[in-house]
């Protein structure tokens, strides 16, 4: 069962029955009639307390036809997966990896006051004030973090100096960038000559490729996969919340009372060592979903990214690989066969454009270009 909410119907909504078929929901109106919403161009949210409910949307005549179900239902629904449009796949496995908003707890019979104790002691020193605390910091805040670590980080490697290598680097990431106009975030991607296979991205909106991982790349696409997902780690804070976890909630308080100048400092001193941060699944996850929403719309190859992420899944095991030095990417951005199916999945519904954009750059002398200095 759910409840329907259409143009012209009560405003309270109505309720009605529920069933899924191959390629759409169809919903029966408490007067018999049978309203279908078609997987193509549905659309979708949580909603309710502690997003309990699931809310699917779809356009028609005169409004929006609005579907609200329990969020068990996208059990159910999971099963038509195959069927889903590429918006709505997309749309769908950001859903279900959103986590739920910490409970209230209401009682105060033992158990439960234990209970809130336990809650209140997460709350303060890992999960709810840590959100509270890194979404307060300003972007300019976070963007001295960053600065602050760049001498660190330049000291110790060596920027690529080939102008066209720097040049094709920077433009995929434009390309990328054009999607999340208004971010607030200015991107910016230094290319540094090593044979390592790595990738990371530092607060305020700076990433760094080490040119080993971009000679794995065979084609733009596959360098845009990766770069999209690093862009997701900033726009999403990954990376500041997990600098924020390793300094401490109190240094990171200051900053939002006004007092900044300790949290540059301290996180910036950390800066060297961001190559080797380590993210948890569900922030993996939501870097590969992002990442194949910039792809996609920035007119690259979206199936480059399962491609790309399947070559380091199968490096892993291998002795006297080429694909060995991938070793640093894939101890902190796990590629295993599970997450390699996961995108082999979202992308079997896209379409993969006739000319990928900047494919007709010479890939080959761009991938090894820093690397032949």
């Amino acid at each position: 069962m759910g409840k329907l909410y259409r143009p012209g119907g009560p405003a309270q909504g109505e309720e009605c029955a529920v069933r899924l078929t191959r390629f759409a929901v169809e919903m029966t109106a408490p007067d018999g009639e049978i309203i279908t919403m078609r997987f193509e161009g549905l659309a979708g949210k949580l909603a309710g307390y502690e997003d309990a409910y699931v809310v699917l949307s779809a356009p028609t005549e005169g409004g929006s036809l609005d579907l609200w179900v329990r969020r068990e239902f996208m059990g159910e629904l999971a099963e038509y997966e195959p069927s889903f449009s590429p918006d709505f796949r997309l749309t769908f496995a950001r859903l279900r990896s959103k986590q739920r908003t910490g409970s209230v707890l209401r009682f105060l019979s033992p158990v439960v006051a234990l209970l809130a104790v336990i809650g209140l002691a997460w709350f303060v020193f890992g999960g709810g004030l840590a959100s509270i605390v890194v979404a307060g910091i300003p972007v300019s805040v976070e963007e001295a973090i960053g600065a602050a670590g760049l001498d660190e980080l330049t000291a110790s490697e060596t920027p690529c100096a080939s102008p066209e290598v720097v040049g094709a680097v920077q433009d995929v990431l434009s390309e990328l960038v054009a999607q999340r106009k208004g971010s607030g975030y200015t991107f910016e991607v230094t290319v540094l000559q090593s044979p390592d296979v790595n990738a990371f991205a530092v607060p305020g909106g700076k990433l760094f490729v080490y040119s080993g991982l971009l000679e794995l790349t065979e084609d733009p696409s596959e360098l845009a996969a990766v770069l999209g997902h690093e862009m997701e780690h900033i726009l999403g804070r990954h990376t500041l919340r997990r600098l924020v976890h390793r300094v401490g909630i109190g240094v990171a308080l200051g900053a939002l009372i006004g007092d900044s100048s300790e949290l540059v400092v301290t996180l910036g001193a950390l800066a060297g060592d961001l190559g080797a941060l380590e993210f948890g699944r569900d922030h993996e996850r939501a870097a590969d979903v992002v990442g194949l929403e910039l792809l996609t719309g920035a007119g690259f190859d979206p199936a480059a990214a399962p491609r790309f992420f399947g070559k380091l899944a199968e490096s892993q095991g291998e002795t006297g690989s080429a694909l060995e030095s991938a070793a640093a990417f894939l101890s902190t951005h796990p590629s295993g066969a599970e997450r390699v199916q996961r995108l082999t999945g979202l992308t079997d519904a896209l379409q993969t454009p006739a000319a990928p954009r900047m494919h007709e750059l010479d890939w080959a002398s761009i991938r090894g270009g820093c690397s032949a200095q």
